[in-house]
């Protein structure tokens, strides 16, 4: 099975509340695809969910890590951060996401 169609079965065990079960399949995903940074991103979400912060902060990290470009991985650690009270932590993740991004002090206003 791929790990697509095994990403999309730990989102919908998510929804379903199967926490248990969605971990399981994220650590198949984590050992089989190690460098699969969206299976490191729900496996963290899913450690948060269930109040393991040390364990949900060492897989956000890790898919924060494994992005290619900053992205959700970057999102969701930066915002675990900041739950956690690590600002500066945060604002590196964080940051990245914003380069870019219109200065809305010099943008020009959207008529």
């Amino acid at each position: 099975m791929s790990p697509v169609s095994l990403l999309k079965q730990v989102i919908a065990l998510m929804d379903q509340g199967d926490l248990k079960q969605a971990d399981a399949l994220c650590t198949e995903i984590t050992e089989c695809w190690p460098e699969n940074d969206q299976g490191w991103l729900l496996k963290g979400l899913i450690a948060v969910r269930e109040k393991d912060g040390k364990e949900g902060e060492r897989c956000l990290s890790r898919a924060a890590a494994l992005e290619k470009k900053p992205g959700s991985g970057h999102l969701q650690f930066g915002r675990f951060l900041m739950a956690v009270g690590k600002w500066a932590e945060a604002a590196e993740q964080l940051e990245p996401l914003a380069q870019g991004l219109p200065n809305p002090v010099t943008a020009p206003a959207v008529q």
